[in-house]
This record gives C-alpha cells, sequence and structure tokens, in this order.
C-alpha cells in the first residue's frame, strides 16, 4: 500500500495494474491525515444519544466476556433486560471494551480510538472506488464532508464500524472477483458477517451482492456460496440468544422495528418526503455539486420543483411530528430549508438512475440499488428515519456524483479548479458546522447533568429522568434513574430531568416544587435535536429533517424537590392500566384509588378521566362521576362515547333533560348510545319539546 506491491489494491478504473503508485501512497496518506484532523478536535465531546448504552455493555463485556447482554438497565422509564432493551448486536461494544483497557472509559480516549473505524471507511471507500471512477480521491474526500459522516465519527455507536467493514467487504469482493482467488471471497463474507454482528443493516450485503453476481455472470458458481458465511452467522447468533436468553436477538429487532412504526410512525408518504429530505441533508454534497453538473435547463428544473415543493408544504397542516404553521401562518424559513433538503434527494435518486439508465452494467445496479435499498430501509422499514440509518448509503451516493461529473466533462474534475474546490469547502463548512452543534448539544447534557448535581446539595435521594447523555453523567454522579414500577419519592427527594428529551415521567404538579431550572445554551444558529426547529438527526420524532437553522432554544435542566409521597407506580399509563384492570375485575375501591393517581399525573389525559367517572358511577358518587365525564369532555368534547356515559350518570340522578341532551351529542359525534338506554330515558319522561 505505501510503495510495495499490495494484493488489496482494486485496479484503477482504465489501468490494467492494480499496482500502487506514489499517488496512490500520497492520497491515502492525506485521507488518513485529513479524517484525524477533521474529528481530533471533538474528541472531547460528552457521550451522546445511545453511546452510554454502549458502554454499559461494554462494562458488562469487561466483567462478562460471553454474556453481553445479562444486565439490568433503566434505558426508558423502568428497569429492563439489557437483551429487551437493547436492538443492536455487540461488536460494538467489544471493541469499547478492548479499549479501555488501554484509554480507560475517558471521552477523549474512546473518541480517539473510533477515529480508526472512520479512518478505515475513507480508506476503504477509496479503494472501492478506484473500481469505478477516475479519481477515487474525489469521491473519498466528497464523503468525508458529508454531515453525516462527520457527526456518526465522532459517536461510539456502531454506525461507522458498521459501514468499515461492509465498505472493505465489497473491496476483497471485487478483488476475488479480479484474481478469481477464492480466499478474496471468504474474506469478504467473513467481513459482511462482522458486519452484521456490529448492526444488523450489514446482512444485506448479501442480497445486494447476489442481486450484483446475477447481473455480473451468467453463471454465479461458487462466489456467492462465500454469502452462506454472514447467514450462517446470524442463524448461529439468533439460536445463541435463544439459548441464553430466551429469544432471538435478531429477529427481535426486526419486530421491534415493526412494532414501533405500527406506534408513532407517520404515513408512508410522509416517510417517504422524510426520508428524501434526510438523504438530501446528510450527504449534502451532492446538492453543492448540482450547479457545476446539470445544464442550465436542468438547474431551471431544479429550482422550479424546489418551489413546487415549497409551494405544497405551505398548506400542509404538518409532516410527521413537526408543524409547519405557527400563529401567524406557514414557517417559510423552515419550509425552504426542508424543500432543499428534499431537492437534494431527488438528485441523488436522479445520479443513480442517471447512472443504470447510462452505463446498463453490473456495477450501476449495484450502486443504484445500494442506494433506493438504503433509503427504502431508512424511510418505511426502519423504527425511524434518522441519519445513522442513511450514512450506508452515502459512499455510494459520492461514486455515483464523480461518475456523473465524469462523464459530464469527460474525465475527473482537475482537482484545483474552482468548480471543483468550491463545492467541496461549501459541504466542508455545512458538515463541520452541523458536528459543532451536535458537539454543543452532547455537552450541554454534561453541564446540565453537573449543575443539577451541584444545586440538589448532599445528603439527600438524587433521582433522575431522561436517558442518552444526561443519564450517563448522573449516574456517575451518583443520581438514580427513577423507576415507576419501583421507585418510592420520599418528601425532600431531589429529582432532575432535561426537557428536551423522551420517555420522561410527568409528576404531579401538587407533589413537586421547582427549585432551580438549569440552562445550557448549545450553538444558536443550527440544531441536530431539537422540536422546536424541526431537527432530528436521531429520528424523525423530533423533527423531519436531519439538521436546521433557526432560532436554537437553551437546553433546560428542571431540579425538583418532592414535597409529598409517591408511591410506585409513578405513571399515568401504568395507573390507568391498573385501574383499568380493576374496573374490569369490579374492584371498585381499587380502580378508585389507581384512577385518581392516574389524573394526577396527568391531568390532560381525557380517558383516565373519563375511566375515573365510570369507577365513581359504579361506586355511586354520582356527582364526583359527572365531574370526571365534564373534565374529560372539556379536555377532547367530541367523545362520544363520554357523552353517552354521562347521559348515565343523569338518568341515575332523574335528571332527564340532561340525560336527553347527552345522548343528541353522543350521536352527534358518531356513538350510538345503547338501544336499552334510550328506551329506559323514554320510560321515565319524555324527550323534552314531544
Amino acid at each position: 500500500m505505501f510503495g510495495i506491491r499490495c494484493p488489496l489494491l482494486l485496479r484503477r478504473k482504465g489501468s490494467e495494474s492494480g499496482d500502487p503508485s506514489l499517488q496512490d501512497t500520497r492520497e491515502v496518506i492525506l485521507l488518513a491525515c485529513l479524517t484525524l484532523l477533521l474529528l481530533a478536535p471533538f474528541a472531547g465531546k460528552a457521550f451522546h444519544i445511545d453511546d452510554p448504552l454502549f458502554i454499559a455493555m461494554a462494562r458488562q463485556i469487561r466483567a462478562h466476556p460471553f454474556d453481553p447482554y445479562g444486565f439490568d438497565i433503566n434505558w426508558a422509564d423502568r428497569s429492563m433486560k439489557a437483551w429487551w432493551m437493547i436492538e443492536n448486536p455487540p461488536l460494538a461494544s467489544y471493541l469499547i471494551a478492548l479499549a479501555s483497557y488501554v484509554v480507560g472509559w475517558s471521552e477523549a480516549g474512546l473518541h480517539l480510538v473510533f477515529i480508526a473505524p472512520a479512518i478505515a471507511a475513507v480508506l476503504g471507500l477509496f479503494f472501492l472506488a478506484r473500481r469505478f471512477c477516475e479519481s477515487p480521491l474525489q469521491v473519498s474526500l466528497a464523503f468525508l464532508v458529508t454531515p453525516v459522516f462527520l457527526v456518526s465519527s465522532t459517536l461510539l455507536m456502531c454506525d461507522v464500524l458498521m459501514l468499515s467493514f461492509w465498505l472493505w467487504a465489497l473491496v476483497f469482493w471485487f478483488k476475488g472477483e479480479e484474481s478469481k482467488d477464492l480466499r478474496f471471497f471468504v474474506i469478504s463474507g467473513i467481513l459482511i458477517a462482522l458486519a452484521t454482528l456490529t448492526k444488523y443493516f450489514g446482512l444485506a450485503l448479501v442480497p445486494l451482492l447476489f442481486l450484483y453476481s446475477i447481473a455480473r455472470w451468467r453463471r454465479i458458481g461458487w462466489r456467492v456460496a462465500v454469502l452462506l458465511i454472514p447467514i450462517a452467522t446470524v442463524i448461529a447468533w439468533e439460536f445463541a440468544t435463544r439459548g441464553a436468553y430466551g429469544r432471538g436477538l435478531f429477529s427481535d429487532a426486526v419486530a421491534y422495528s415493526r412494532y414501533f412504526r405500527t406506534q408513532v410512525g407517520a404515513e408512508a408518504g410522509s416517510k417517504l418526503l422524510i426520508g428524501l429530505s434526510f438523504a438530501g441533508g446528510c450527504v449534502a454534497v451532492a446538492l453543492l455539486y448540482a450547479p457545476v453538473l446539470l445544464s442550465r435547463r436542468g438547474l431551471a428544473l431544479g429550482v422550479g420543483l424546489a418551489i413546487l415543493v415549497a409551494l405544497s408544504m405551505t398548506r400542509v397542516e404538518r409532516i410527521g411530528t413537526f408543524s409547519f404553521r405557527g400563529a401567524e401562518g406557514p414557517l417559510c424559513g423552515y419550509i425552504v430549508q426542508m424543500s432543499v433538503m428534499i431537492l437534494g434527494g431527488l438528485f441523488i435518486m436522479f445520479l443513480a438512475i442517471t447512472d443504470i439508465l447510462r452505463r446498463r452494467n453490473a456495477e450501476s445496479l449495484l450502486l443504484t440499488v445500494w442506494v433506493f435499498g438504503t433509503l427504502f430501509f431508512a424511510s418505511i422499514l426502519n423504527w425511524s428515519v434518522n441519519g445513522r440509518s442513511v450514512l450506508p448509503m452515502a459512499p455510494a451516493v459520492c461514486i455515483l456524483l464523480v461518475r456523473f461529473a465524469e462523464a459530464r466533462y469527460g474525465g475527473a474534475f482537475p482537482i484545483g479548479s474552482k468548480r471543483y474546490l468550491i463545492p467541496l469547502f461549501l459541504s466542508g463548512a455545512l458538515a463541520l458546522t452541523v458536528t459543532y452543534a451536535d458537539y454543543t448539544i452532547a455537552n450541554c447534557a454534561r453541564r446540565g447533568a453537573q449543575i443539577a448535581c451541584a444545586v440538589g446539595g448532599r445528603g439527600r435521594t438524587f433521582w433522575f429522568e431522561g436517558h442518552w447523555g444526561f443519564h450517563y453523567y448522573m449516574e456517575q454522579a451518583g443520581a438514580r434513574p427513577v423507576d415507576v414500577m419501583k421507585s418510592v419519592l420520599n418528601p425532600t427527594d431531589v429529582v432532575a430531568y432535561p426537557e428536551n428529551a423522551s420517555d420522561l415521567i410527568p409528576l404531579p404538579d401538587d407533589a413537586v416544587v421547582v427549585v432551580r431550572t438549569v440552562t445550557c445554551q448549545p450553538f444558536k444558529l443550527l440544531s441536530t435535536m431539537h422540536q422546536d426547529v424541526g431537527a432530528g438527526f436521531f429520528s424523525d420524532v423530533w423533527g423531519p429533517m436531519p439538521f436546521a437553522f433557526g432560532r436554537v432554544p437553551a437546553e433546560k435542566f428542571n431540579v425538583l424537590e418532592i414535597s409529598r409521597l409517591c408511591e410506585p407506580p409513578l405513571s399515568a399509563e401504568v395507573r390507568l392500566s391498573l385501574g383499568s384492570k380493576a374496573l374490569v375485575d369490579k374492584k371498585i375501591p381499587e380502580a378508585i384509588r389507581h384512577l385518581t393517581e392516574a389524573v394526577r399525573y396527568d391531568p390532560d389525559a381525557a380517558n383516565a378521566h373519563e375511566m375515573l367517572g365510570l369507577a365513581l358511577m359504579l361506586g355511586g358518587r354520582l356527582d364526583d362521576a359527572i365531574k370526571e365525564f365534564q373534565r374529560a369532555l372539556n379536555i377532547m368534547p367530541t367523545l362520544g362515547g363520554v357523552h353517552n356515559n354521562l347521559a348515565v350518570a343523569y338518568i341515575a340522578k332523574r335528571e332527564y333533560a340532561k340525560a336527553w341532551r347527552e345522548v343528541h351529542l353522543a350521536r352527534k359525534y358518531g356513538f350510538e348510545p345503547p338501544r336499552e338506554l334510550v328506551e329506559a330515558l323514554s320510560l321515565f319522561k319524555s324527550e323534552p319539546g314531544k
């Protein structure tokens, strides 16, 4: 690789030899140094998002190397088995565990270790791109300055490591094809298996290479037999985890993704728009090169399409969970941003379609299916749209981009030309800005935890809600996560939580006193994860764009003191479930107790008020029942079933006029009261006016 014969190098396109030149050596060194230069400044980044999950598993591996999921963790609102909560395979955590023997558990040490997979991914793409392009350096540079790669490379999660295995698996596959040496195919199969044990998406290489092989050779022969290596690995993993934990973790991850989509997912059309937005934003380098690659007619068509998308979005109330309409009308700034990102996603699709129509060969088919398959998975099949799921398509997009440029200009860009350098530097500036914004959000969680612990003082039980990086630093300080099923919050206990978080447990207003609200301002102009600006790099549940420019609010961390005893379960949802079951079992006092707590935890839950009203009515407390039904209707007036129940309560009180009114309202809102109820009401008193 460094000036000697290297059997790993694929032939550069248009060359008869795979032997490295001095130019190859310089380019490899340049790419490694640039990757290190761009990522090293972020080595001090606080542990962020799911980093603590991978670290927790790494600690378990240190103690029990062959039982990576054999521990409990509270990563939602209660303690669960790790094999139930963690949906990723363990290879990244094994790397963390191994690295911890050398660098400990510090942020800087572990982040520096994880720069190695990032360099491996960049160099793997360089060697792979030799197969497809005249300038593999331009492909790797474009990939290096994508926002999705830089942000993902500052995390301790599995995505970049999986991608590095993915790219090197392709390098060895094509080297085996060139040399007709079975050993390279076997190594490729092993690398696919390692990619799959890092992140299950790695298994997608099996159908991708099988399809490529069918298109490439009339007789696929023994080559594809090596694809049985990752398949056998997954089957063995499934049986091993089923034996160890009572459930196969691969099939469990597939089932979880399907379940989560049905719970919080938007419609397929919205998901596809969000997927295009994430593709265009995460791989923004593609759109930034469009002005120098497209004709004037093509540019005009693109601008017109962006305007059409923007105008259409002004008529849309929301996409996913984000509303594009404010109190004063459409939020034009966010509409423009998402329209541009969608246009970027469409341009990526254009690159893939153009390439396969122009070349009509197996290599084009591989690139096109790689891009469209990843986009389909990230948009439709995955539990949510997120940057980490878009990352695997970025290398293919960069290859397609350079291939399009070579076809457009009859060769690679001159490396020093303005039309090459300006889009590259713009993409680099954008990617670094996005990475810095995510860096500040992560560090705010660490800072918020430190200040919250200082405010809480010593000598009192300290609890916290919220997870991600905040979870890690609160536990490091000795605080305990609130468990809705087990935690008993006593007077003078302290609870801290971040407002920008998931799985928060609302505590009753009469049970807490706000001690202090700690604020920390992340980067003010852009965010990767805030619902107020529609940014959801790690999940589109937060927003339909991977990042967004706007006025980014400060991160807030509330410190509360418990003023009265709060016994488990500490959740309106759990209390409602227990109360409903008690009601079915005709345990009325128990139902009233649970449902009363449910409405205290969540006063805005109309269904909790309705169920409490039913329990009170069955318990003979008609006046209290009527009040609860009315509270439910104040929250949601269109609940026909509640109007029906209120009619029953009024009949029991012999207030027949009010009962008739509720019957009419129930019918108005689509609920037909039982015939027996109407007949009973008619027996007592005729309908007013008749």
